[in-house]
């Protein structure tokens, strides 16, 4: 039985993981997330600050499942071996009552 008319999936590994588990008959989409360079363009470079920088990037919705807690983990190893690196984090909730759901127990 077709509860769909497609499947929309986010990488080529999302589409090629559901056609080995069997999924047939239905269209699947990959749309690849991205950033259209016409329109959010740099405006001349990095920051100063930021220019001798090894800049890691980490952002999305602050959760428990996202993983924050290895992101940082990971980054103070990281950082040992190359002092020059910084962790630049755009994280955030809209429902405040989750941040508590974050903090150490």
């Amino acid at each position: 039985e077709k509860h769909f008319d497609a499947i929309i999936v986010g990488s080529a590994w999302n589409a090629q993981v559901l056609k080995e588990k069997g999924l047939r008959g239905i269209p699947i989409h990959t749309v690849l997330q991205g950033v259209n360079a016409s329109l959010f363009a740099s405006r001349g470079g990095r920051p100063d600050a930021l220019r001798e920088r090894l800049v890691v990037f980490s952002g999305g919705k602050f959760e428990v499942r996202k993983a924050q807690d290895i992101v940082v983990a990971a980054f103070r190893a990281f950082h040992k071996n190359h002092p020059e690196s910084i962790l630049l984090f755009a994280w955030h909730n809209p429902w405040p009552i989750r941040w508590l759901a974050c903090s150490p127990t």
